[in-house]
């Protein structure tokens, strides 16, 4: 048979596992999510993204084709600049989450090098690929 003490440092060890799986992890709530750091972020983005629009050579107000130079270079620079953005990022976050290293990110390990030389290729072997007949 089980001494006393050993039946009650079992009970103990018994009460202290119960109490560690019943235990919630915590809830992230939706306040702490949108923090005005984030909103302040957002506001930046949004007024990077317009002087985006108006900053170039050409004078899209005074000139004669300025509607038609913003339509054909400004907003579609812009928009190009933001899905580059988002796919460094994205690949950012994917290496971070294979490597399992927070600190990775896509200059570290080459991945801008290895996206210069794609393009270097492509303009080597198809040097017309992106111009357009005319």
């Amino acid at each position: 048979m089980d001494s006393p003490e050993a039946e009650s440092t079992a009970g103990v060890i018994h009460e202290q596992r119960s109490e560690m799986t019943t235990q919630a992890p915590p809830v992230r709530t939706r306040d702490k999510l949108f923090d005005w750091k984030l909103l302040l972020g957002f506001l930046g983005v949004g007024v990077l993204l317009i002087a985006s629009l108006f900053t170039g050579v050409f004078d899209i107000f005074g000139g004669d084709f300025g509607w038609e130079m913003f339509s054909i270079t400004r907003i579609p620079r812009t928009i190009a600049l933001v899905l580059a953005g988002a796919a460094m990022s994205m690949s950012g976050l994917v290496m971070q989450l294979l490597t399992q290293n927070r600190f990775v990110e896509p200059t570290t390990t080459g991945t801008t090098e290895w996206a210069g030389l794609g393009l270097l290729l492509v303009l080597i072997v198809a040097p017309t690929a992106g111009s357009c007949p005319g």
